[in-house]
């Protein structure tokens, strides 16, 4: 029970606004010999999540990470399961915050989409990755790097196993599409794609419905 202990404890030190004596809770729990696996996982979980309001980056990835790969799959999958959809945009903004490196780049999203296909997710994060275009537009870096953040995906989806593939056929084909848009505000790529990719676009880019 002293795990169970910590982790409602850390819960209360976080709704207090004690993100700190949280994340030290959690961490107890995390290194805690012989703890439950769904209070580690819940742990795991929430750490990552405080980390994650901080912009925390390496810190999120590595909790996700740990989560992610948790021995008792049951544990992190009735964790993560109902957050999914939340961690993708988390992870892919974390992913391109943490480095510059295209290899980098290419080693972690080889990484996470292979763990978001264990948990039936790669679409999820795939999707997360089109809603990211937005930050990508107003980051520094240059058009080399936006096409070296598109190489990056497309090798994730080439290191997935063939049945998972595609499931990133479409986020990936907008993603190209949308890093193509950001370059010269061209409609003309837009349209290459069926209509409701076009819409599905243009939302995430924060453009005006197609008339």
């Amino acid at each position: 029970q002293v795990a169970k202990a910590l982790v409602n404890r850390a819960i209360t030190h976080g709704q207090a606004g004690r993100s700190s004596e949280a994340i030290a809770d959690y961490t107890r729990v995390i290194e805690l010999p012989g703890a439950p696996p769904d209070q580690v996982a819940k742990a795991l979980n929430n750490r990552a999540s405080l980390h994650s309001n901080y912009n925390q980056h390496d810190a999120v990835l590595r909790d996700l990470g740990l989560l992610f790969t948790l021995s008792d799959e049951e544990a992190a999958r009735e964790v993560l399961s109902p957050r999914l959809h939340l961690w993708s945009l988390d992870v892919v903004v974390a992913i391109f915050a943490v480095t510059t490196d295209a290899t980098r780049w290419t080693s972690l999203l080889t990484e996470f989409t292979s763990h978001f296909a264990r948990f039936d997710g790669p679409t999820q994060l795939g999707e997360a990755a089109v809603k990211h275009l937005p930050t990508i537009a107003g980051s520094p870096l240059n058009h080399a790097a936006w096409d070296a953040w598109v190489a990056a995906w497309e090798a994730a989806q080439a290191a997935l196993p063939e049945k998972e593939r595609d499931k990133l056929d479409i986020p990936l084909r907008l993603l190209r599409t949308g890093i193509a848009w950001l370059k010269k505000n061209d409609h003309a790529h837009l349209l290459t794609l069926p209509r409701e990719e076009r819409r599905l676009l243009r939302e995430a880019l924060g453009l005006d419905p197609e008339k």
